[in-house]
Parts: C-alpha cells; sequence; structure tokens
C-alpha cells in the first residue's frame, strides 16, 4: 500500500465483486441494488471493481475496474514447468491485486459486495482466487477509513484452513453485514465471526421485477443445466463428478422428450453453455426422429432475460440458484437440482421442499416421477408461489434501510467506518 491518500470526492460509492463474468446471478444481484441506490441516493458517484468490467460498464453504465490482475495464461504442455509458471503468476497476482485493491478501496466512502454466494464454498475456488478479494478489500477499507456492506450474501463453512481464515477476516472486518438466509449467518457464526448483530435478508434478486404467469400451459419444461463439476472438496474427482452428473442429465432430458414435452434447455452463467449444447445434440442424436425444436436452447445473459424465458413454462428443473428462485419468482412450478444447502433452504421458504433433489446423487426415476406429480399440482401451486415471491420482495425492501443510512452517513466524510 502506498503512504497518504489521494484527494477524494466528498462521497463515491463503489461495488465490488465477481461481476461482469457470465453468472446472472451475480449480476442480477448487482442490477438490483445498483437500481436501489440509483432511487435513493441519485446524487451519488457509483463505480464498479468487477471480473468483467466491460460488461458492467456496458451493461449498467458505470465506470469499471477489473478485479484481478491475473487473466491466466496458456499452457506449454510440460508439467513441472507449467507449475511453476501458475505459482509465481499467483504469487505475483497476489500482491499486485493487494495494492490494486487498495487503491481502488480508499477512494470510496462505502464499497459493497452486493449478494451473491461470495462466501460459500459449493463451487470450485482457491484462496487466491475471491477468498483473497475480499480480504484484501475489507483489510484496505479499516486502514482507510472507508466503509465496507456486505449485503444478503450467502455463506458457508469452508473445508480449506486458508479459504476459511480470508473470509471470517473479510466478514469480521466489514462494518456491515447481512446474509441471504439464516443457514448463512450460522454457517458465518460457525467460522468465527461474530453475527449477533447481523440480520437474514431475501436475496437480492427478489428485488427484480419478474414478468406476468402466463395463463395458459405452452407444453413446454424448462431444464437447467450446468457446468457441474464439484465443489472445491471435489476437485480431484471433477472430472468423474461431472460425467456422473452429465448422464443423468441426458437420461432425464431424453425421458422428458419421449413423453411429448417439448424442452427449453436453461442456464445461469455463460460456462454452462457448452454443456447445454453438447447435450442438446446427444440427446437429438439418439432420437434421429425428433424435430430440432423438440429440445430449444437460446442462450441469454441476465435474470430480466431469463424470467421472459421461463413465464410461460409449465414447470422448470434446474440447479443453478438463481435459475431456480426466478422460476418460483415468476411462479412456475419449480424442481431444485441443488449442490448446496441454500437449494433446500429456498425451497422450504416457498413451500415445496418436497421438490428438491441432491445433483449429487441424482435419481432420473425419483426426478421423472417428481416432474410428473409437480406439473398435476402445477395450476395450483403458481397462486402460492406468486404471494411468496411478493412477500420476499416486500421484506428485503423494507430491510435495506440500514444501507441507505450508511451511505448518507458517509457523505461529506472519509472517516472510519459506521457500525449498525
Amino acid at each position: 500500500m502506498t503512504s497518504g491518500r489521494d484527494p477524494a470526492p466528498t462521497q463515491r460509492v463503489g461495488f465490488f465483486g465477481k461481476l461482469g463474468a457470465g453468472n446472472y446471478g451475480n449480476d442480477g444481484s448487482l442490477e438490483a441494488l445498483l437500481t436501489h441506490v440509483r432511487q435513493h441516493h441519485p446524487s451519488v458517484p457509483v463505480d464498479c471493481m468487477a471480473a468483467g468490467p466491460g460488461v458492467v460498464q456496458e451493461r449498467y453504465g458505470i465506470p469499471a475496474v477489473d478485479l484481478s490482475w491475473d487473466r491466466g495464461g496458456r499452457r506449454t504442455g510440460l508439467v513441472l514447468f507449467d507449475r511453476v509458471l501458475t505459482a509465481l503468476r499467483v504469487g505475483v497476482g497476489v500482491g499486485v491485486d493487494a495494492y490494486r485493491i487498495a487503491r481502488w478501496t480508499r477512494r470510496h466512502s462505502v464499497a459493497i459486495v452486493p449478494g451473491m454466494g461470495t462466501f460459500e464454498s459449493t463451487m470450485q475456488v482457491r484462496p487466491w482466487q475471491t477468498p483473497w478479494s475480499l480480504f484484501a478489500l475489507a483489510t484496505s477499507a479499516r486502514v482507510f477509513g472507508v466503509t465496507v456492506a456486505i449485503i444478503s450474501v450467502g455463506a458457508s463453512r469452508p473445508r480449506d484452513p486458508l479459504t476459511r481464515v480470508l473470509l471470517r477476516q473479510a466478514l469480521s472486518l466489514a462494518s456491515h453485514r447481512s446474509f441471504r438466509d439464516e443457514q448463512s449467518r450460522t454457517a458465518a457464526s460457525e467460522m468465527g465471526v461474530d453475527t449477533s448483530h447481523d440480520v437474514v435478508l431475501p436475496d437480492l434478486a427478489f428485488a427484480l421485477t419478474a414478468p406476468p404467469r402466463a395463463g395458459v400451459r405452452s407444453g413446454t419444461i424448462g431444464v437447467g443445466v450446468i457446468a457441474w463439476h464439484g465443489a472445491e472438496s471435489e476437485r480431484a474427482d471433477a472430472a468423474a463428478v461431472h460425467t456422473r452428473y452429465r448422464a443423468a442429465l441426458q437420461s432425464f432430458l431424453g425421458r422428458v422428450v419421449d413423453s411429448g414435452h417439448t424442452v427449453r434447455l436453461l442456464v445461469g452463467d455463460d460456462v454452462d453453455v457448452p454443456v447445454a449444447m453438447d447435450l442438446r445434440s446427444a440427446v437429438l442424436a439418439e432420437r434421429p426422429w425428433l424435430d430440432h425444436d423438440a429440445i430449444v436452447f437460446d442462450p441469454v445473459s441476465t435474470l430480466g432475460e431469463y424470467m421472459a424465458q421461463v413465464v410461460d413454462l409449465d414447470a422448470v428443473v434446474a440447479s443453478r440458484f438463481h435459475n431456480v428462485l426466478c422460476a418460483l419468482m415468476c411462479g412456475v412450478p419449480t424442481i431444485a437440482v441443488g449442490y448446496g444447502d441454500k437449494h433446500q433452504v429456498l425451497m422450504e421458504r416457498f413451500g415445496v421442499r418436497r421438490f428438491s433433489h441432491e445433483i449429487r446423487t441424482l435419481d432420473v426415476d425419483s426426478l421423472a416421477r417428481s416432474l410428473e406429480v409437480l406439473l398435476a399440482e402445477g395450476d395450483r401451486l403458481s397462486p402460492h408461489l406468486l404471494e411468496v415471491a411478493a412477500a420476499e420482495e416486500r421484506g428485503l425492501l423494507d430491510r435495506l434501510a440500514p444501507l441507505d443510512d450508511l451511505i448518507s452517513a458517509s457523505r461529506g466524510r472519509s472517516g472510519r467506518p459506521v457500525r449498525t
């Protein structure tokens, strides 16, 4: 970190995280909170430190800089040489990122981490990636007297000790924390964070506008595809994990089209697109008599576009958390093929936990039976799902006042973090 402090504007809010990198849920969380800040604090300058700054700038109209210096490099094919290069790149990147994050942070009065599964270990992440970035943000914010607000995030207790230390420190140093469910708050507490004054908010995506539910059945089932290779603890078996998942989903897709339904493939991250395309080709190749329109796939880029695709579906079967959440928001009867406890918590909140399945032990027969039951009960379930979604939206908007207080309190000063 450099000595001294550059002259800063009296007030500037910055958003921070793995944003603009192709994950619809992450970007939807940014969109929801950015809309709120613009509505309630229209005169406050806003910018972002993001994994995909170009996307953030183009889509949301705010200045953005790159979150990470290290973009990876080409492999030579020489295992030992590649490992040495990777170690050097990571080592340099850790230092460079710490400097860049500190330099960005000190120019703000408030830095916001908007939702997302930022503190979860359900997907593969290395300690020097998101955990280090969050630690660097929180540490530099404490040094420079910047308020850090972590809003409605998901959390789980990582197995990796270094990841756990970094995430615990990032959470502990934050000026304000809230979690998207009680389970996440408990996980933070188990990591050693004092959560006695932290609140639980609905997921930020509930603030997005969902299109009205179609009143006529379309005969189409939405099936979500995910580039699933297991969690960080399953990295050694990633190839086998993916092969098992893909085989099960391919079999299920075949059953759905064989029953006479049209299928719309759904994704929640750009990395899912190749998997969806390959699955579509494989199922159609097994059934040369099928019209190619039997399985439709039109990739989108945002949660708003995703909701426009699912709102008229008879049912959705999905794995990505925000694919499940936004289908439920639209009143679409939904099955969650989950990879973390957060899926069951969400389904329980909507009163449909019996339609939850585990991705690691996915049983095609059981999933097909669940879909039959869901379709039979769909007309009754839809109004209930819409009622719950409306209540969650009200609960979220009613409980964002502490964030507004933090931003208001930072006006005209660059001093110490405000605690609530």
